[in-house]
């Protein structure tokens, strides 16, 4: 189960996908997609500190934020039965934005991720809350 970054109440779960991507994504992202939730150095080491983004529940937008060590909680797989379905949109070959939506109610999240180099690394994490 993952768990959020959610300075506020750090026991609150976050519900984020499977570490299956489309096998449309670039070979060398899926392999970092994998490795980023199942191994927790690799995860800190491959995280753009300090990490800018949104708490969950935020409201407002536009007001600075941004994780840190300290404040982040390793983000790992649930079960597909969880009810949210992640979609990747590449966005150039080199930055890639996942969303994590629960239908039901309207909740999701949102990643991105840039290849810098030869690396993979998560650049924005924006928490659960309620999307438009």
């Amino acid at each position: 189960m993952l768990f959020s970054c959610n300075p506020a109440d750090k026991e609150q779960e976050t519900p984020m996908a499977e570490p299956d991507v489309p096998n449309s994504l670039p070979e060398d992202f899926r392999n970092f997609y994998q490795q980023f939730h199942a191994d927790s150095l690799y995860q800190i080491e491959h995280i753009q500190w300090p990490l800018s983004g949104m708490p969950d529940r935020a409201i407002q937008e536009g007001e600075s934020f941004a994780f840190t060590k300290d404040n982040w909680k390793m983000q790992r797989p649930v079960l597909a039965s969880s009810g949210y379905r992640s979609q990747f949109t590449m966005l150039t070959e080199d930055l890639v934005v996942e969303e994590i939506i629960n239908p039901s109610d309207g909740t999701g999240l949102l990643r991105r991720f840039l290849k810098d180099g030869e690396q993979w690394t998560l650049i924005y994490y924006q928490g659960v809350r309620k999307l438009q």
